[in-house]
């Protein structure tokens, strides 16, 4: 594979990684206030493009690559809610996680149907 389209491809994947990890790294005084659900929404998007991006990463084509995308957002996310529980104000939450998984496996799904059109 060209170094340009390895670079093309991981790139946007780095760089989201990178901004889900600034956007986590905000102490909870420091974060606009918002309806909880509002919360949910954007933790659902943040991961949708984590997931699309995994999956064009990974030029995802078989099942098994699936899931292998799938478990890495899976372990992005949990590293991701560590990561909070060590920012002031800032808490652990298993619905945030969930969300995350879902915005995950929707990207990853939306990779694929863009794939196959």
């Amino acid at each position: 594979m060209k170094f340009s389209l390895l670079l093309k491809r991981f790139i946007p994947l780095a760089l989201w990684l990178t901004v889900i990890f600034l956007f986590s790294s905000f102490k909870g005084g420091e974060l606009p206030a918002t309806t909880p659900w509002l919360g949910s929404v954007a933790h659902f998007f943040e991961y949708l493009v984590l997931g699309f991006l995994t999956g064009r990463a990974g030029q995802i084509k078989t099942r098994r690559c699936f899931c292998w995308a799938l478990i890495f957002c899976l372990f992005y996310a949990a590293s991701d809610e560590g990561h909070q529980s060590l920012v002031a104000d800032r808490a652990v939450s298993l619905n945030d996680w969930l969300w995350d998984a879902g915005g995950s496996l929707m990207g990853l799904i939306f990779f694929r149907l863009d794939r196959k059109n």
